[in-house]
C-alpha cells in the first residue's frame, strides 16, 4: 500500500523520485491514490493563496499558483494535452498514435496549451477575488479521480506496449472504488455542494475522454490521461467560480 502510494506521487508529480524504481505491483496499484495526490497538490495551492493574500496583488498570486501547478507535475499533463490535441488531425488510430509520439507540437497542441493555461489563470484569479479558496484545493483532487476512471475501465491503446501496459494489466475493481471514496471524503467532510457538482461534471468529462480514446485511439494513452487531467481541472476551477454565483 505504501509503495503504491509513493508510486502515485512519483507518477503524477516530480516527487519523490522516478517511477522506474517502483515494482510493477506498486505502479499498478497507484491509480487508487491519484485523488489523494491531487488533493495534496490542491491544499498546497490553498496554503500558498492564504499566505500571499494581502501581501502581493491577486494577479501575481494567480500566476504563482498556476506556476506551481505546472512545476509540481513537471509539465507532464500539459505535454499530454498538447499531444492529444495534435492527434485530432489524424485520420486513423495508427496515425493519431504516431502523432502523439512526435516530440514536436503542432498548431492544435499550441492552441490547446494557450487556452487551458489562460483559462486556469482567469479561473484562479476569479476564485481569489470571490474568496472562494476551497475549490483551489478540491479541483486537482477531483480531476485526478477521472484518470483512475479512465484507466480502470479502458484498455491500453498502444500495441507495442509501454508504461500504460502495467496499469492495464494490473488494474483491479477496487482501485476505482478507492479513488471515488478518496475523492468524496473531503467533499463530505467540508459539506461542499459545489465540490459535489464539480465531481459530477468531471465524471461526465472523464467518460467523454474515455469514449474519445476508445473511438479514435483504441483505448487510453498517457497523452489522453494528461489531456483529461488538464481539462477536468480547468472545468472544476471554472465550475467553482460559476457555482459561487449561483448557490
Amino acid at each position: 500500500m505504501i509503495r503504491s502510494l509513493l508510486a502515485a506521487f512519483s507518477f503524477l508529480t516530480v516527487l519523490p523520485g522516478r517511477a522506474g524504481k517502483f515494482s510493477e505491483a506498486g505502479l499498478a496499484g497507484s491509480p487508487a491514490w491519484f485523488p489523494l495526490v491531487g488533493y495534496f497538490i490542491g491544499f498546497i495551492c490553498l496554503g500558498l493563496a492564504q499566505f500571499l493574500i494581502g501581501r502581493i496583488p491577486l494577479p501575481m498570486i494567480s500566476f504563482l499558483i498556476l506556476l506551481f501547478l505546472v512545476m509540481i507535475t513537471g509539465g507532464l499533463h500539459l505535454d499530454g494535452l498538447a499531444d492529444w490535441a495534435d492527434s485530432l488531425a489524424g485520420d486513423n488510430p495508427e496515425q493519431r498514435l504516431k502523432i502523439m509520439k512526435d516530440t514536436h507540437h503542432g498548431s492544435f497542441g499550441i492552441i490547446a496549451l494557450a487556452m487551458v493555461l489562460l483559462g486556469k489563470y482567469l479561473a484562479i484569479n476569479l476564485l481569489l477575488q470571490q474568496q472562494n479558496l476551497i475549490l483551489l484545493a478540491l479541483a486537482p483532487g477531483l480531476s485526478r479521480m477521472g484518470l483512475t476512471l479512465i484507466m480502470s475501465t479502458t484498455a491500453y491503446a498502444r500495441p507495442e506496449g509501454g508504461l500504460g501496459t502495467i496499469f492495464a494489466r494490473g488494474k483491479k475493481k477496487w482501485h476505482l472504488a478507492a479513488a471515488v471514496l478518496i475523492a468524496l471524503l473531503p467533499l463530505i467532510i467540508l459539506r461542499s455542494l459545489p465540490g459535489l457538482i464539480c465531481l459530477g461534471v468531471i465524471l461526465i468529462l472523464s467518460l467523454l475522454f474515455r469514449r474519445d480514446g476508445k473511438r479514435r485511439l483504441g483505448g487510453f494513452t498517457g497523452d489522453l490521461l494528461g489531456a483529461s487531467a488538464e481539462v477536468c481541472e480547468l472545468a472544476a476551477l471554472f465550475g467553482g467560480v460559476l457555482l459561487a454565483r449561483l448557490l
